[in-house]
């Protein structure tokens, strides 16, 4: 797992070009004359679907599934009992990364509004089955939180405040923001929505920085007289070879 623990520095490195290209589609957004070009600019919106920022938030999740994989397979070769609740997580950020691609949470706002008559702060409806499932994984994976290492679990819930925050707390404003004022192309609906996707790309990220901590500590650590006794050139200590006799050393 050399190329996770490889890529962690370059996520916010991405992560902050993502959202330069998201204030340059904002700010320069209908000040071309040529259609093809404020199309590429929709590209990087953060406020739209199917385009780069979608695509790069995809991948984070996909790249938190492969982390907690490779915490699925540890605990099972240890015969830990966590192991399923760590595929669990895994099948669990490989569905977000899906939905992220494809809008799947987008399908069920507008029946589930209608039929529960949403409005406000609940605008956004797909919010109402979400928390119902987070409150279901809380209580499934809350023995698994426990047991993990200090550094992880504050990693986990720090990570965790912070996406939820952004997925579901901000995407409320939004919602409320959208439904009253039926503006969604002015500075305040752009700061919310900016809000919402960077912190749910930081929370992402937190969580990928956190799960590459757990697997360096994880890595046994090589003392320089270990990697001396490992090394194919490495002579015994005190003793030189001439002629294929190894005499004392002077």
């Amino acid at each position: 797992m050399n190329f996770y623990l490889r890529i962690v520095p370059y996520l916010w490195l991405a992560i902050a070009l993502v959202l330069l290209g998201a204030v340059l589609s904002f700010t320069l957004d209908g000040r071309f004359s040529v259609a093809t070009a404020n199309m590429m600019l929709d590209k990087l919106s953060l406020d739209l679907e199917n385009n780069i920022p979608a695509w790069f938030s995809s991948v984070l999740l996909l790249t938190a599934a492969v982390g907690f994989g490779w915490m699925a397979w540890r605990e099972g070769e240890a015969g830990g009992p966590d192991a399923w609740r760590y595929r669990l997580m895994t099948a669990v950020f490989v569905f977000m990364s899906l939905d992220e691609s494809a809008s799947l949470h987008e399908m069920a706002m507008v029946p589930t509004r209608e039929r529960l008559g949403l409005g406000g702060l609940l605008y956004h409806a797909w919010v109402v089955p979400a928390a119902g499932v987070l409150v279901v994984l809380a209580v499934v994976c809350w023995p698994m939180l426990r047991r993990m290492s200090r550094p992880l679990r504050l990693g986990v819930i720090a990570a965790g405040a912070i996406f939820v925050g952004g997925a579901m707390g901000v995407e409320m404003v939004g919602g409320w923001l959208a439904e009253s004022r039926g503006d969604r192309e002015g500075w305040a609906y752009f700061v919310i929505s900016g809000l919402e996707e960077t912190m749910e790309m930081t929370g992402v990220a937190v969580l990928i920085t956190s799960l590459a901590g757990e697997m360096r500590r994880s890595q046994p650590v090589k003392t320089a007289a270990a990697r001396v006794e490992a090394s194919p050139e490495a002579e015994p200590a005190g003793e030189l070879i001439e002629d294929g006799v190894t005499l004392p050393a002077m």
